[in-house]
């Protein structure tokens, strides 16, 4: 199953991002996240991503690899 997104980005900060799973030509619909501080979203999910990298490590999903930077 693949994974696929699109995102509605506002001028004021506020996005609604919608997460969809792929599966032959249908797209369905898996969460729809919203937020009016998305800078505040990703200041707290890049920590995230950086505990589960440390927690789960090497050989899982987390593992550190060069596709996605801290700012």
């Amino acid at each position: 199953m693949n994974v696929n997104k699109d995102d509605d980005i506002r001028w004021d900060g506020c996005a609604e991002i919608h997460v969809y799973s792929i599966k032959d030509e249908n797209r369905d619909i898996n969460n729809t996240f919203h937020t009016c501080d998305l800078k505040g979203m990703i200041d707290v999910l890049q920590p995230l991503n950086n505990v589960c990298k440390d927690y789960f490590g090497k050989g899982s999903y987390w593992e550190d690899t060069d596709d996605v930077k801290s700012v």
